[in-house]
């Protein structure tokens, strides 16, 4: 690589202005990961000529731009590249990068034309998904989940995020199919048993709050909102010497969370 770049360079000092040499020192340090370097050198050659070796100059543009937060000139160049050729994964960077610009309506665009053109293109479900719900669209986010698992069923962070968006709708029994779904394909998976837990305390299932922890823990998965949750399943079981044991193992990790302490409190001033 140091080689290459040696003689990209002096190659460069040598005839400044020819733009196969401006395409080269891009595409050089594009593959290299070093995105700002390789800008200036696209945005040299962009104005004249879209395209050199079939590869579209806007395209790598609109990825180097997006790389680096450009997200705004980004997609201008985006734009420009799907008119001259709508290939699919420039559908995909263009939805992903208004998707963290925060340009939540045009990432739904793009994603939908995305799966339009080929619905087993899995990685669109979830971001179009996230989309959906950040322009408060939840139905229409369940439905791009339930989209996307039939079109990748092993895909278990599909099924969390779609528990979650479950959850959000008021759901619950939706929400439960899809977190056990995500702890089929991982039974370690500490997000969705945490998530599952919270739904077993709201619904006043001790038990089953005990018994997924339990299972967690037995595939040697740990956390601290295990114990918080352990505490407030024994508490209401009225098994007091067991939810104290599991109040001081999650106190350390929720000493500074005003909710842990009122609760823990509330519980040490209750049994004296």
């Amino acid at each position: 690589a140091e080689v290459s770049e040696q003689k990209l360079q002096e190659a460069k000092q040598l005839l400044p202005e020819e733009p196969v040499i401006d395409f080269a020192l891009g595409e050089f340090y594009f593959h290299q990961g070093q995105y700002k370097h390789a800008i200036p050198f696209y945005k040299a050659i962009v104005i004249d000529q879209k395209s050199i070796s079939g590869v579209s100059i806007e395209q790598r543009l609109a990825e180097c731009l997006s790389a680096t937060g450009e997200f705004e000139e980004a997609l201008d160049y985006y734009k420009q590249a799907v008119i001259e050729q709508e290939e699919l994964n420039t559908l995909f960077g263009y939805g992903f990068t208004a998707f963290q610009g925060g340009f939540y309506k045009t990432a739904i665009q793009q994603f939908t034309r995305l799966k339009e053109a080929d619905p087993h293109f899995t990685s669109l479900y979830l971001y179009l998904a996230k989309a959906y719900e950040h322009e408060g669209l939840l139905s229409e986010s369940l439905e791009t989940v339930r989209e996307g698992i039939k079109v990748d069923e092993y895909n278990k962070e599909l099924y969390l995020y779609g528990g979650k968006i479950a959850i959000k709708s008021g759901l619950m029994q939706d929400a439960e199919i899809l977190l056990r779904e995500t702890l089929a394909i991982d039974p370690g998976h500490v997000e969705a048993a945490i998530t599952l837990t919270h739904i077993f305390l709201q619904e006043e299932r001790y038990d089953d709050v005990i018994d997924l922890i339990s299972e967690s823990k037995r595939y040697g998965e740990e956390d601290p909102q295990f114990e918080w949750n352990l505490a407030r399943a024994y508490h209401q079981k009225e098994e007091y010497s067991q939810a104290l044991n599991h109040y001081q193992l999650a106190y350390n990790s929720f000493k500074d969370q005003r909710e842990f302490l009122y609760e823990y409190g509330y519980f040490l001033m209750e049994e004296g």
